[in-house]
C-alpha cells in the first residue's frame, strides 16, 4: 500500500504527485503475484510440495518480485484497478513484451466476492471471474489448472519469459450482483509506459466487444497512455521519438516540461514523458491525460511562475468526463 501511496508506480523511484490509494484487492494481487516457488514442507524430513498445493498456495512472499524499483528489480510492473465488468462481458489488454532480467511473466487477478449466505458449498463464488492469458495458439489458466478456477478469487498466471506478446482477458460469468470489480496485475518484462496506473478503461456494454486503446492524447477514460504519432514541435520537427532516444534522462525531463500550443508536451508524448522525473502535473486535465483511468480524489499539482515552479494540492472533480480543481 504504502508503495503506491508514495508514488513509487510506475517509474520505480519516489513521486509523491504519482501517488494513489490502492484497493484492498489490488493490493492482496501484488503480493500473491510475487510468491516464489518452494520445495516443500521441512519437518522431520522435506515434504515435497508444488506450486498452489495446501502446503505453499502461492509460495514465499518475495516483494522484489512483485513491484518495481528502478535498478533493483528483474522485472516491471503494471497494474490495474477497480476494474468494472457486468455479467458477460469480457475485458482484455494486448501487451508486448521487452527484453529483461526476468525469467517469467506473472499476472495475478483478486477480487472481492459477494459473501455466501451457505455454510457447505464445493464451489462457493457468488460472482465468478475467468483470468485466461493468450500467448499465440495457446491458452493459459489460472492456479494449475487445466480450465477455468472455479473455486477461488484469487487466481494466477505465470508463464516464461520470451518477446511473444501476451494478451491477458478477464470474463465475467453468472454474476448474481449488477457488476464486479477486480484489480489485476502483471510483473516480467514489460513496458511501464503501456497502460495506466490504476484502472484500466471500462469495457464495452457489449458482451461480445473488448476495449480498444486509441493512440490520441484525450480526456477519454477509455484512452491509455500512449505516444502521439503526429506530435512534432520546433523548427527541425522534433518527435517523441526523439524525446526518448537512448532514454537520456536529461533530454526528457527538459522537453517533458514544455508546452505546444499551451498543452502539456507531457500529453502528446505520455508514454515517453510518463519517465519524467521533473514534470509536474498542471491540473487535473492534465492528470486525465497522463492516466485516464484515475478517479477523484486529492493530487499535487504544481504551476510555474516567472521561473519558480509552486507545488500544491487540489480535489480533483469529475475525472470521468470534464476535470476541475477544487
Amino acid at each position: 500500500r504504502q508503495y503506491f501511496m508514495d508514488g513509487f508506480y510506475p517509474t520505480g523511484n519516489k513521486l509523491r504527485r504519482n501517488g494513489f490509494t490502492p484497493s484492498a484487492a489490488l493490493v492482496k494481487a501484488v503480493i500473491l503475484n510475487s510468491g516464489r516457488p518452494m520445495l516443500g514442507r521441512d519437518s522431520s524430513s522435506l515434504s515435497p510440495s508444488a506450486p498452489y498445493d495446501e502446503v505453499q498456495g502461492f509460495g514465499l512472499i518475495s516483494l522484489v518480485d512483485g513491484v518495481y524499483l528502478e535498478g533493483r528489480t528483474k522485472g516491471r510492473l503494471l497494474v490495474w484497478d477497480n476494474v468494472k465488468l457486468k455479467n458477460g462481458e469480457e475485458w482484455e489488454e494486448t501487451l508486448t513484451l521487452n527484453n529483461c532480467p526476468a525469467v517469467t511473466t506473472s499476472v495475478t487477478l483478486v477480487y472481492m466476492d459477494k459473501e455466501n449466505a451457505s455454510g457447505n458449498c464445493a464451489e462457493c463464488l457468488i460472482n465468478r471471474l475467468n483470468l485466461t492469458v493468450q500467448k499465440g495458439s495457446q491458452i493459459f489458466y489460472p492456479n494449475g489448472k487445466l480450465g477455468p478456477d472455479t473455486k477461488n478469487n484469487a487466481q494466477r498466471i505465470r508463464i516464461p519469459q520470451d518477446d511473444v506478446p501476451i494478451t491477458v482477458k478477464v470474463g465475467a460469468t453468472n454474476l448474481a450482483t449488477n457488476s464486479q470489480k477486480f484489480a489485476l496485475v502483471v510483473f516480467g518484462c514489460v513496458d511501464a509506459g503501456t497502460s495506466s496506473p490504476t484502472k484500466s478503461a471500462p469495457p464495452s456494454l457489449s458482451p461480445t466487444r473488448t476495449v480498444t486503446p486509441s493512440n490520441l492524447p484525450s480526456l477519454s477514460p477509455t484512452v491509455t497512455c500512449e505516444d502521439d504519432p503526429k506530435f512534432k514541435k520546433g523548427q527541425k520537427k522534433r518527435t517523441c521519438r526523439f524525446i526518448r532516444k537512448r532514454n537520456k534522462q536529461k533530454r526528457i525531463n527538459k522537453w517533458c516540461n514544455m508546452q505546444k500550443r499551451g498543452i502539456p508536451v507531457t500529453s502528446w508524448c505520455c508514454k515517453t514523458c510518463i519517465k519524467c522525473t521533473t514534470c509536474f502535473n498542471t491540473s487535473c486535465a492534465h492528470i486525465k491525460r497522463r492516466y485516464p483511468s484515475n478517479g477523484n480524489g486529492e493530487y499535487t499539482l504544481g504551476k510555474t511562475v516567472n521561473g519558480v515552479t509552486k507545488e500544491f494540492k487540489v480535489w480533483c472533480h469529475d475525472m470521468d468526463s470534464d476535470p476541475k480543481e477544487y
